[in-house]
């Protein structure tokens, strides 16, 4: 085994620095050979003189024959062969199908490959084409070889020397003519999926590259076209037509433009009558070209006439998606709430109040009417499936109000205690809520729902993203929240809540005394308060404590509010605050101090207000149409 050690000492660097050219000693991590590494992530340390490797995005790991043997696909026996031939101690005997082998280009014309992908005498496989690339580092050849079939298996081999190469490829997937993309910087590019056709292109003239496969391309690929006009050639199968959507998608936004040819209405066009091969490609298009027309047409003429007539853009135009205004003004879009003017649908709602104030019956008595296109105090419901995520109550508690509600047979609630209970909104399982019926989701409470805290804006912007993707895929989001004790007309927590959520409600006591929860003389308004986007709205309710549930009830000063409504509505104008209040003194009983609150409570409901009047801190008031 010591010996064992020291030919890894000797020989592991050597190894390490010929399959990972990106190797240095500085400890920097560099791209895995064993995965589609878009972020370098394979890590090569030594300890007491031997390397190994270690991948954080696949989790290889190994040593330098660890390494011989996956890359290689040597034995452990033909592994330590490799190194003490590194280290120069080898015997040089080898088998003729040895990987560990130098081949010259004849050698690798005339080996037969087995159907398991090993070089045989008896192999079925035998050379067809072989393709240079020239910018990896090192170069390496892929050599396609065929059956009678027509199937085909690639082998890769690194230029090692002139007229020299050996077993697999050592360094990176690169672009097929890459090497020629800064020899020619202005020049369109063609894209195939295939090396055939980039050989027949750039014979003709024509500057073309290749991932080399219908799935190859990845953002690296994508990187060396940056700012190129690209034309993507796809092959006529469905394996054609994936590589162009996923090329396009890695490309937008990345190349300047992003074309395509469509080969199968060229081909059509060409040669009327001619079913277009499956798998087709631009090289089988020239070829037949050239069949029909010989040197009386030059194939130039064909290409360049597939890349004016057949091509189509597969760059999004910016202006095209943006909407004329005048489009806007005759939009047919409208509003719509589950329940009117309180619950706008496709929206997040946050509802706040006190504890113990009665929110949770509150929303328990909506979700119920939603459920069942039931109204609502005085307003209309939207029917749809309602699920309450009841993150607090106990469910002995849950079940009396729900008993005292009434049944719902389209109300669902996801409780703590059930057996796959509702996942936090900041855990990696929060996706469970996108399995959900698009309706109504109500959440109690919002600080409940997630682990961490409501005052840091980062927790919190993550669990907005969150509500806004589930928004984004037609879910309408009611969340129930707690104000602080110093406060009831703001809510708690980070100001990132209030950018999530496009309209605020607030419950509270109308008036400012004190007394017993749930007292049946008190007045409640439900209301729009700090934010939205919809039209404000109120509700005023009562408590009923045996229902344990809330009743409609006309607003508190509802008849002087219609009168001082009545006075803007006679002046046919807006009025200044003055003139409004000497004119609420004179046809009213108010006090100068009733006069204030009034205008207070009704501004937003049954007028407005705005700068203005004789005075910079005047405010003009005008009816709400």
């Amino acid at each position: 085994m010591s010996d064992l050690k020291d030919l890894q000492r000797q020989a592991g660097a050597r190894v390490f620095r010929d399959f990972f050219p990106d190797f240095k000693d500085d400890g920097k991590n560099v791209r895995c050979r064993f995965h589609d590494d878009r972020k370098p992530s394979f890590n090569i340390s030594e300890t007491d003189g031997v390397f190994r490797g270690k991948c954080f995005g696949c989790n290889w790991s190994g040593d330098s024959i660890d390494l011989l043997k996956e890359i290689e696909g040597l034995s452990f026996a033909e592994a330590v062969d490799r190194l003490k031939e590194v280290t120069g101690n080898g015997n040089g005997k080898g088998t003729a199908d040895r990987k560990s082998q130098t081949l010259t280009l004849d050698g690798i014309k005339s080996l037969r490959i087995g159907k398991d992908g090993k070089p045989s005498e008896s192999g079925e496989f035998s050379f067809l084409r072989s393709h240079l690339y020239n910018n990896g580092r090192p170069p390496y050849l892929k050599v396609l070889y065929a059956d009678g079939k027509g199937n085909k298996t690639a082998k890769f081999f690194s230029v090692t020397g002139a007229d020299q190469y050996a077993w697999r490829r050592r360094s990176e997937a690169v672009l097929y003519h890459g090497d020629l993309l800064t020899a020619r910087p202005a020049d369109p590019v063609l894209y195939s999926e295939s090396e055939k056709d980039c050989d027949c292109l750039s014979a003709l003239g024509f500057l073309a590259v290749s991932a080399g496969g219908a799935s190859c391309f990845n953002e690296r690929h994508a990187e060396a076209l940056r700012g190129r006009t690209v034309t993507i050639l796809p092959h006529c199968d469905e394996a054609g037509l994936k590589c162009r959507d996923e090329t396009s998608k890695l490309l937008r936004g990345v190349a300047k433009s992003v074309r395509s040819v469509d080969l199968v209405k060229a081909w059509d066009d060409c040669f009327p009558g001619s079913a277009v091969p499956t798998g087709a490609d631009v090289a089988d298009l020239l070829s037949l070209y050239q069949d029909l027309y010989g040197e009386e047409k030059d194939p130039r003429e064909a290409v360049q006439d597939l890349l004016t007539r057949y091509t189509e853009s597969l760059t999004p135009c910016l202006m095209d998606s943006l909407l004329r205004w005048n489009d806007v003004i005759n939009l047919d879009v409208r509003i719509d709430y589950l329940l009117d003017r309180i619950i706008p649908k496709g929206a997040i709602t946050l509802l706040f109040g006190r504890g113990g104030i009665g929110k949770t019956s509150l929303l328990l008595q909506m979700s119920r009417a939603i459920a069942e296109g039931l109204p609502f105090a005085d307003r209309e419901t939207e029917q749809t499936t309602v699920v309450y995520v009841d993150n607090e109550n106990p469910l002995s508690v849950l079940q009396d109000r729900a008993q005292r509600i009434g049944k719902a047979t389209n109300l669902y609630v996801w409780h703590v205690s059930s057996s796959d209970p509702p996942p936090k909104l900041d855990a990696d399982n929060w996706h469970k809520y996108k399995e959900l019926p698009a309706g109504l989701i109500v959440v109690d409470t919002l600080r409940a729902s997630h682990a961490g805290d409501e005052n840091d804006s980062r927790v919190m912007s993550q669990i907005i993203s969150r509500l806004k993707e589930l928004r984004e895929l037609g879910f309408t989001v009611l969340l129930l929240h707690h104000t602080p004790k110093h406060s009831d007309a703001i809510f708690k927590g980070s100001g990132a809540i209030l950018d999530c959520a496009d309209h605020v409600l607030s419950l509270e006591e109308v008036r400012d005394d004190e007394g017993q929860e749930f007292a049946t003389d008190r007045t409640f308004r439900l209301a729009t308060r700090i934010k939205t986007r919809f039209e404000p709205s109120e509700l005023y309710l009562t408590f009923d404590p045996e229902l344990k549930g809330f009743s409609v009830t006309d607003a508190p000063d509802l008849t002087t509010l219609q009168d001082v409504q009545a006075i803007l509505r006679e002046a046919g104008r807006p009025l200044s605050q003055r003139e409004l209040k000497a004119k609420v003194r004179t046809e009213t009983d108010l006090t100068e101090r009733e006069s204030r609150r009034i205008l207070k409570r009704g501004t937003g409901t049954y007028w407005k207000t705005r700068r203005g009047g004789p005075t910079k801190r005047s405010f003009m008031y005008e009816l709400i149409d």
